[in-house]
C-alpha cells in the first residue's frame, strides 16, 4: 500500500527541503493489464495513441511500455 508523507515548512524542514529515499520493491516496469480492451477503449474515443518517448534503459531490461 502506497503512502504519503506531508511535512510542513518547520525549521526543522527548512526551506530547502528534506532528502527522500524512494524504496520499490519487485518490478517497476509498466504492463498492460487488458491490451485489446485499452486497444478498443482508444478506438471508441477516437484517440491516437502517441509514440512512448526514448528513455534510456539498460541493454538487459526489456521496454515494456504500451
Amino acid at each position: 500500500m502506497p503512502t504519503l508523507v506531508i511535512t510542513p515548512l518547520t525549521p526543522a524542514i527548512g526551506a530547502e527541503g528534506v532528502t527522500l529515499f524512494e524504496v520499490m520493491m519487485g518490478d517497476p516496469r509498466s504492463f498492460p493489464a487488458d491490451l485489446e480492451g485499452y486497444e478498443r477503449f482508444l478506438a471508441e474515443k477516437g484517440v491516437q495513441q502517441l509514440p512512448n518517448p526514448p528513455i534510456d534503459m539498460p541493454d538487459w531490461l526489456e521496454d515494456t511500455r504500451t
